[in-house]
C-alpha cells in the first residue's frame, strides 16, 4: 500500500482539526468506491474484500484541497467538537449536537498518514490505494482503519486556535475480508 506521508506541520493540522458527521457532495463528502458511505454518519462500517483498489474520493469545489488522514485507532464520532461552518448547502449537525456541525472523529496521536490532492475541475478530490490480498478471513474482520479528510474551503472557520479556512468529511470505518 502506497501512502504519501507530508511533512510533520501537515500531519499536525490534519490532527487538530475538525469535521462534520454527515458530508454534503459539493462541499466536503468523502465517499470510498463510489457510492460506499456517501452522506453517512461518521464511524459508518464499509467492507470490502481484498484484493482491493479503495478509491477514496471528497466531492468538493474545483480546487479545494483535501487531506485524507488515516488510522489505525478506531473511529470515535463526536472526538473532538468544533463550531459551526457558514457553508452552503449547509452542513448537518454533528454527534456533539446541534451547536455544532464540526468534529473530529480520529483519536489525536492516532494518525497514522496523510496524503494531499487537489481538486479537479469536477470538484473531486481521489486518492487510490491499493490494497494486496490479506488472506481468508471472516467478513470484516481485518481492520478496521479509520479515514477523514480535512477540506480548505473558505466556507469553513476553523476552530479556536487553528482559524479556517477548512472543514471536515465524514470519518469512515475501513475494513477487509
Amino acid at each position: 500500500m502506497r501512502i504519501h506521508h507530508l511533512g510533520l506541520a501537515l500531519t499536525a493540522t490534519a490532527a487538530l482539526a475538525f469535521g462534520q458527521t454527515t458530508g454534503v457532495p459539493g462541499i466536503n463528502d468523502y465517499t470510498v468506491n463510489g457510492a460506499a458511505c456517501s452522506g453517512s454518519p461518521s464511524c459508518t462500517t464499509c467492507c470490502f474484500s481484498t484484493p482491493v483498489s479503495l478509491v477514496c474520493n471528497v466531492s468538493t469545489a474545483p480546487g479545494n484541497v483535501a487531506i485524507f488522514v488515516w488510522s489505525f485507532c478506531p473511529c470515535s464520532a463526536g472526538f473532538i467538537c468544533g463550531p459551526v461552518n457558514s457553508c452552503f448547502p449547509s452542513i448537518p449537525s454533528t454527534a456533539c449536537g446541534s451547536t455544532t456541525n464540526q468534529s473530529f472523529d480520529i483519536q489525536l496521536g492516532c494518525v497514522s498518514s496523510s496524503s494531499l490532492v487537489l481538486a479537479n475541475a469536477a470538484g473531486s478530490a481521489t486518492l487510490t490505494l491499493n490494497i494486496p490480498n490479506l488472506g481468508p478471513a471472516p467478513p470484516c474482520s481485518i481492520g478496521p482503519l479509520t479515514t477523514q479528510a480535512v477540506v480548505i474551503d473558505p466556507c469553513g472557520l476553523g476552530v479556536t486556535g487553528f482559524p479556517g479556512p477548512f472543514v471536515l468529511t465524514q470519518a469512515h470505518s475501513v475494513s477487509f475480508n
